[in-house]
């Protein structure tokens, strides 16, 4: 039996930490299924069960097979809200063209004991199907009602039984082949929108002309119902304001909570000109690969001169090593000088540890270590052809490739991403087959 629950987005901590105390006092109630008579699981029994949930927890991948008890409570879990619908699948095996029956309970009244209550049913399946060695595959779609008024810790139930057309209890295999599954749950309530709260502020731009403003500072006590304010995604559609931004400028602040819902506010953000004295400006050091020709600084000094700085010094490096710059920046009063590092390195080296993983039919993800600062570029063809396919300016260490075909042999490999940059070794692998329903009911 293969489990994997697939996340759309994580909750906050404190959530999760009350949640798991509440799985350990309350679902050590439930009813474990009655096995009586010849009851097996040999020929019929559930090899693969998905389900679209709110959390992924430490990479879920449970394989097990018709050799496991005939009742199991796993150790995978997930959240459910309330007014979400949810899908998921059902693959299982049985004995050629031999009719089984398939359901799926959860204890939405969060009793802790059979799943009897009305509506808790929440999928039926019922027919015959040719025998396949890759499991026959059943979608299922259900919507957490909001009728119960509970939310807490729960439980889903599945259920395989061989000649069990009609309804079945949640609570016996009677002298049927099958198998029953818990996965313990959460139930939480409907998700709502955060609240989104801005401030105004006041930003100086610096001896240079500009200025660069955090969606912190715009942000002014941003809240969720569930989610902490850590959890909460803050964004600004402005962050970067010249001399031509001068006077009141309105931004728009957008947050985001872990369920993808968003909520903005705006404020005004007041530009004035830099007041300090006519001081050294500090230089951004430079950090290039495989050679690098320094542009001069310009000030834009009170917003009324542009100060463009000169030097004596080599300005173009081509060779491996540390350099400076010394600029100096005239007023037609006074002078003053500041000093630029740059830092070539003409050899950088290959990325290691390189690893795929989240195989799918038609997408992969690609992960490295490298003792460089990126950015990184990956080249990636089809095993047996000469043409790579490259993508630029990577600025992670991570990236899921997609639009690639199914059941197909790819050799990737990854550098930074400039002309002078070492490619890793060739890493093979293959994407997944597409896998097809089989046997469905019109």
């Amino acid at each position: 039996m293969h489990f994997k629950f697939s996340s759309i987005l994580i909750r906050s901590v404190l959530f999760f930490i009350i949640s798991i105390c509440c799985l350990t006092n309350t679902q050590a109630q439930y009813t474990i299924p009655a096995i009586s008579g010849g009851a097996s699981n040999d020929q019929f029994y559930i090899s693969n069960f998905t389900l679209d949930g709110v959390i992924t927890l430490n990479g879920i991948n449970n394989t097990t097979d018709n050799t496991e008890n005939l009742y199991t409570l796993y150790s995978d879990t997930t959240f459910l809200n309330i007014g979400d619908t949810y899908t998921g699948n059902i693959t299982y095996v049985a004995a050629n063209n031999n009719t089984v029956g398939i359901r799926v309970w959860i204890d939405y009244s969060g009793d802790g004991t059979d799943f009897v209550d009305a509506g808790e049913e929440v999928f039926t399946f019922s027919g015959a199907n040719p025998t396949s060695s890759s499991g026959i595959t059943i979608p299922f779609t259900f919507t957490v009602p909001n009728t119960f008024g509970y939310t807490g810790a729960s439980r889903i139930r599945v259920a395989i039984q061989h000649n069990n057309t009609g309804g079945f209890s949640p609570t016996t295999l009677d002298n049927q082949a099958g198998e029953f599954e818990d996965y313990d749950i959460t139930i939480r309530p409907a998700t709502t929108p955060p609240t989104a709260i801005c401030q105004n502020i006041s930003v100086e731009l610096d001896i240079f002309g500009n200025a660069t403003i955090t969606p912190g500072q715009i942000n002014n006590g941003s809240n969720d119902a569930v989610d902490s304010p850590a959890d909460l995604t803050l964004a600004l559609d402005k962050t970067n304001f010249t001399c031509n931004d001068l006077g009141d400028n309105t931004v728009t602040l957008t947050v985001t909570d872990t369920d993808g819902l968003i909520d903005t506010c705006t404020a005004n953000v007041t530009i004035t000109r830099y007041t300090g004295g006519f001081v050294s400006p500090v230089l951004q050091n430079i950090n290039a690969f495989c050679e690098h020709t320094a542009t001069a600084p310009i000030l834009n000094f009170e917003c009324r001169t542009l100060i463009v700085g000169t030097t004596t010094d080599p300005t173009t490096f081509t060779t491996d090593g540390n350099f400076t710059i010394t600029w100096t920046f005239d007023n037609g009063t006074s002078t003053v000088t500041s000093v630029q590092n740059i830092n070539v390195n003409t050899n950088p080296a290959a990325p290691t540890a390189v690893a795929t993983s989240n195989i799918f039919e038609n997408q992969a993800t690609l992960s490295w270590n490298s003792t460089e600062t990126g950015p990184f570029k990956i080249q990636f063809r089809e095993v047996g052809t000469s043409t790579f396919t490259e993508i630029n300016g990577i600025t992670t260490t991570t990236h899921t490739l997609t639009g690639l075909n199914n059941d197909t042999d790819y050799e990737i490999q990854v550098s930074v991403d400039a002309d002078c940059g070492n490619f890793s070794s060739l890493l093979p692998f293959t994407t997944l087959a597409l896998g097809y329903c089989e046997g469905i009911p019109a």
